[in-house]
């Protein structure tokens, strides 16, 4: 009988535990992007395989855009960064972040739409998780030293980006 019960405490005890206790994931997952804050790092590969982390890129203002090939308002807006990415000419680095789709079907899309700022793969949606991307596109606009200075959920216009780059000190 006090075996009988003691097992059932310890189960109870050791399930207690296993809900409590938070997952990898759930530990992996910082508060969400608050302008005026640091932006927390990631890790992800390029198109070509490369891996880059977002620190890489200290030093420089940085465009950081959540997109997929199957969203419309995406499509829309990838002209408009290709435009400036050109016009700035590395004075401002243009990120793309795709969300879960393979190296294939982003390396086609680019290569038609003749893409050529930076692109990255998040096959497993944890860099858009990690960030709360809730909506597609949205774009982060984050200042040199790393710190987040804006943040846009849906299509952005030339007019439109050129003021959240005046939020970098940047002026096309």
């Amino acid at each position: 009988m006090f075996l009988g019960a003691g097992l059932a405490i310890g189960l109870i005890l050791g399930m207690a535990v296993l809900i409590s206790t938070p997952s990898r994931g759930a530990a992996e997952k910082v508060s969400p992007p608050t302008t005026g804050k640091p932006m927390a790092d990631f890790e992800l590969v390029d198109v070509y395989g490369k891996t880059h982390r977002l620190s890489d890129f200290r030093g420089k203002p940085v465009v950081l855009n959540f997109w997929a090939t199957w969203c419309p308002p995406c499509n829309e807006e990838m002209p408009v960064f290709e435009a400036y990415h050109q016009y700035l000419n590395g004075n401002v680095v243009f990120i793309g972040i795709n969300y879960m789709e393979d190296a294939a079907t982003v390396q086609k899309f680019i290569d038609e739409n003749q893409i050529t700022f930076q692109v990255f793969l998040d096959p497993t949606g944890k860099v858009s998780e990690k960030y709360y991307v809730q909506a597609y596109p949205t774009t982060f606009f984050i200042d040199e030293k790393g710190i987040l200075r804006a943040q846009r959920i849906g299509v952005l216009t030339p007019r439109m980006l050129e003021q959240y780059l005046q939020t970098l000190d940047v002026s096309p």
